[in-house]
């Protein structure tokens, strides 16, 4: 690793600024961004170089065999699970994969897709909106808990509209429903969630 160093800075244009702290690329993050920053003093700068070394360190022996920007991401994601007590990377990394990537790849249960479709709903939506929805889903949920969402065909669809004996606009609502929590698996994963 390169060694973070105090150097003397002069600059006409910033005459009050005397010292400067170059921060080498991989650990940008750990510092916002700046590869350069500047100081009045050089205890300003010996205290932020300080800083960025404590941080540096503060990376387990484990997360250092990994890549530094595999560190630097593993360090990025535990600052922000600091605010969920008793959350670990782990947890935040299997729910990622299971509620996430399995949705986009397919493997998401019908369970899994409801949930994350009306906690979106439920944000997005009015309040009349969203409990006509939960109740649509929810006896949907009753039949297909457990199946592969992507493994549902639109006849076994039909099918268990048509054994619940519903009338013709009450069937149709529940289809619309449906339709629009599948419609919501397909949705590109930007800004999802």
């Amino acid at each position: 690793m390169k060694k973070i160093t105090v150097r003397p800075y002069n600059s006409a244009a910033r005459p009050h600024l005397h010292f400067s702290v170059r921060v080498p690329k991989p650990f940008l993050p750990l510092v916002g961004g700046a590869a350069r920053r500047f100081f009045a003093t050089e205890h300003q700068a010996q205290v932020f170089v300080r800083e960025v070394e404590r941080k540096i360190n503060g990376i387990s022996e484990s997360a250092k065999a990994l890549g530094v920007k595999q560190a630097l991401d593993a360090a990025k994601a535990l600052e922000i699970l600091a605010n969920y007590p008793g959350e670990t990377l782990e947890k935040a990394a299997r729910f990622y994969k299971e509620e996430q990537l399995d949705l986009r790849l397919g493997g998401l249960k019908i369970i899994g897709l409801a949930t994350n479709y009306l906690v979106w709903l439920q944000a997005n939506s009015s309040e009349e909106h969203y409990l006509t929805a939960k109740s649509k889903i929810s006896s949907f949920l009753v039949v297909f808990r457990d199946r592969v969402a992507k493994g549902i065909t639109p006849q076994e669809i039909e099918d268990y509209l048509n054994t619940r004996y519903l009338n013709p606009v009450t069937r149709n609502s529940s289809r619309r429903y449906l339709h629009g929590m599948f419609a919501f698996a397909c949705r590109p994963l930007v800004g999802f969630m």
